[in-house]
């Protein structure tokens, strides 16, 4: 159900772009042994790795459960130590509360290249 729920959300979010004017390059890309879930092209030129985390179902959907914020903060690291970095993105259904500690992961934890935007929030 995680998984089916995931592909729907990446879905939208890649329908989202196009609609505001960004291109998509690939999907589920690796890039030195990382997952990216979209590669796009903003309307101005620059190339974005973007990770979705989204849902509408449980408890703790999106970025508000801890693995997942640590998952992105740290692919995000990882990322930006490779020489051909891009600007990294996470786009999520939900944000954690910021005195979370998923929400301190990613307002404290995150490099410079990394963007956490909210998006497409199903209710």
């Amino acid at each position: 159900q995680a998984s089916k729920q995931g592909r729907e959300y990446e879905q939208a979010v890649q329908f989202l772009l196009r609609a505001e004017g960004w291109t998509i390059e690939d999907i589920r890309a690796v890039v030195a042994g990382a997952e990216i879930d979209i590669i796009a092209i903003d309307p101005q030129g620059i190339r974005w790795w973007i990770e979705c985390k989204g849902s509408h179902r449980g408890k703790t959907p999106g970025a508000k459960r801890g693995d997942t914020a640590k998952k992105a903060v740290g692919v995000a690291a990882y990322l930006s130590t490779l020489p051909d970095r891009q600007h990294y993105m996470l786009i999520t259904s939900h944000l954690p509360k910021e005195d979370s500690i998923a929400g301190r992961m990613l307002n404290g934890g995150v490099p410079e290249t990394m963007d956490v935007s909210e998006a497409w929030k199903p209710e």
